[in-house]
């Protein structure tokens, strides 16, 4: 039985304690009674990447092979989630001869058994197997569920995800954006899933990534239609360089982004390094084609007896989205903030929709940005040589952090403001909540808070 919000819309709950989810919450009430004001149900959906590891070994336990069936690192196959049993099961000839760490391995027995406790708990998830070593993926379900209730969902299975894997022996549960030689590896040259014999240390980038689309009075995907989806993108384009500080917030959120070129990795990983749009980029925009090129919403109508596809039609309508693919996985990431970063840019390009068709906001071409590299200012010390032997120091701040670009920007607080005076919702327990939950963000990941104080490597 699905479990039901607790809060009604709009409700004070002293025990919240007007914590920053708390504050949040209201947030998300308030965009999507303003959505629906405006005609149209929003969608929201996240996904969820870590990785669990048991430390007692077995030597009884077989060597891990590696998924390597035309996939490459963190992919699906098609536009069907590859299920637990088939990822467990694939193997490689060029990695049978290679042993991981001989420790406990996700199998699909363990899978099953998550996922009926997730979904006993009314969330609407569920686990698939990931490419790397033990690397798990949480995947929402499309059940119908308000932005709040999903918010919830994941908010729940972050909590709850640790609890089940121990009890099949896991004792770890890592929801890091970095998980440190969580596997070995090298692939070939040239090559995007034939590995070499050559043994390294890979470094696992865990994500969270967040689907977004709208439905009309009719039902019908607005990211579809017209160039409704091009500005829903560009949207979260504009905005994902101030606001990196709510998907990314730990330290290690900044390592995940430098993998690929630090460790050299490029050829293994397939994260994201930047700010881009298109069908391929950071903050993609699916229509006919995902992100790997493939055809979207395509849809198998009639099969033959040995259960292989005779026929299909696609339907990418159906699919269309953006997804917002820069979050880091972490403990320290708040769903509900999130959602109301997400439902900010959604009622943000309706409202560019209604006006003028998005041409004003479309009519500049988006250049691809780069994101800060650390979430917090460090002074740098730069030592001169002022021509008689004698260095002089001087000190130097380096490019803006994510928490700075957080405290100067003041677009959310007025987008949340805005679209309660559309609702009239002035009176004082909405005033200024958008001020209201930009301070509590600011202080929840303050420099001298214990996020702050974790540590990379």
């Amino acid at each position: 039985m699905n479990q039901k919000l607790s809060k009604k819309p709009y409700q004070t709950n002293r025990e919240d304690g007007m914590t920053t989810s708390a504050l949040a919450r209201r947030a998300i009430t308030i965009f999507q009674d303003h959505i629906e004001a405006l005609g149209y149900k929003p969608l929201v959906h996240f996904e969820l990447e870590g990785c669990c590891h048991s430390s007692q070994n077995s030597a009884s336990q077989a060597p891990f092979n590696r998924t390597l069936s035309g996939t490459k690192a963190g992919t699906k196959t098609g536009n069907k989630l590859a299920t637990a049993a088939e990822l467990s099961h694939r193997k490689s000839a060029s990695h049978r001869g290679r042993e991981h760490t001989r420790e406990r391995k996700l199998s699909s027995e363990h899978f099953v058994h998550i996922n009926k406790a997730l979904k006993h708990a009314g969330i609407e998830g569920q686990l698939v197997a990931e490419y790397w070593h033990n690397q798990w993926e949480y995947v929402s379900l499309f059940a119908g569920q308000s932005p709040l209730k999903e918010a919830q969902n994941l908010a729940q299975a972050m909590q709850l995800l640790p609890k089940l894997f121990a009890q099949h022996g896991f004792d770890q549960t890592l929801i890091k954006p970095v998980v440190w030689s969580g596997d070995q590896g090298q692939l070939a040259l040239g090559s995007k899933n034939i590995f070499t014999e050559k043994a390294r240390a890979v470094h696992i980038p865990n994500a969270i990534q967040v689907n977004v689309s709208v439905l009309d009075s009719d039902g019908e995907n607005l990211v579809a239609r017209d160039n409704f989806g091009e500005l829903l993108q560009r949207c979260f384009l504009n905005t994902s360089l101030a606001n990196c500080l709510l998907f990314m917030p730990e330290p290690d959120a900044f390592e995940r982004l430098a993998l690929k070129n630090k460790y050299g990795l490029a050829q293994e990983l397939c994260s994201p390094t930047d700010i881009s749009g298109g069908h391929q980029g950071s903050i993609a925009l699916y229509k006919e084609r995902g992100k790997h090129n493939q055809p979207m919403g395509v849809e198998v109508i009639l099969y033959d007896q040995h259960s292989q596809a005779l026929l299909s039609e696609q339907n990418w309508q159906k699919t269309a989205r953006v997804e917002h693919r820069l979050g880091s996985a972490s403990m320290a990431y708040d769903p509900y903030v999130n959602v109301v970063f997400a439902l900010a840019n959604l009622v943000d390009a309706l409202e560019a929709y209604h006006n003028d068709k998005g041409r004003a906001l479309l009519a500049t071409p988006f250049i691809e940005q780069a994101l800060p590299v650390q979430m917090y200012s460090r002074i740098k010390e730069h030592h001169l040589n002022n021509g008689l032997d004698n260095k002089c120091t001087t000190k130097q701040a380096q490019e803006p952090s994510a928490y700075e670009l957080f405290a100067g920007s003041d677009w959310l607080a007025k987008r949340i403001n805005r679209s309660g005076q559309a609702l009239n919702k002035s009176n004082l327990l909405h005033r200024e909540l958008g001020e209201q939950l930009t301070r509590s963000v600011l202080t929840k990941y303050q420099p001298n808070n214990n996020i702050a104080l974790l540590t990379t490597g």
